[in-house]
């Protein structure tokens, strides 16, 4: 399995004017991706992602192989992020990246940032206005609690 760029995707997605945090919830977090695509390098796990049956879970899973890809995985410091619901996503990532390689996977993402770009500003808007309504009704407290 080649290389994968997760800077260059996360390079690409900041070149559409996404901050690292709307970044992160198109992708997992640099750490996280690359924490367990170098578990499934280091022992030559690509073939099982490859192979993977259509519709087997990964969540709950008692695989013997898919348990040492977690027991090596345990090891790395963005372990402790997962939940077991996130950990199963992580692993269908995986999974695509081993079925249709890691520019495929990239391309996809950046398709699909490109197609809720509106959803994407539409957000920012919204949390905007949040941040303001909060940091005026904060003044106004303020305010009157000065006064007594």
């Amino acid at each position: 399995m080649d290389e994968y760029p997760i800077s260059a995707l996360r390079s690409n997605m900041a070149a559409l004017g996404l901050t690292d945090g709307e970044i992160d919830n198109w992708i997992l977090p640099n750490s996280i991706l690359e924490d367990i695509l170098d578990v499934i390098k280091g022992i030559d796990k690509w073939e099982y992602f490859r192979n993977y049956p259509p519709g087997k879970y990964f969540y709950m899973s008692n695989d013997p192989e898919l348990q040492q890809i977690i027991e090596l995985y345990k090891k790395k410091k963005s372990f402790d992020l997962h939940s077991g619901a996130s950990m199963a996503i992580m692993f269908r990532i995986v999974e695509s990246i081993a079925k249709n390689g890691f520019d495929k996977f990239a391309n996809n993402v950046i398709v699909t940032v490109q197609k809720d770009m509106s959803h994407i500003l539409k957000m920012r808007e919204l949390r905007k206005m949040s941040e303001e309504a909060s940091r005026k009704r904060l003044a106004d407290y303020n305010a009157q609690h000065q006064e007594e």
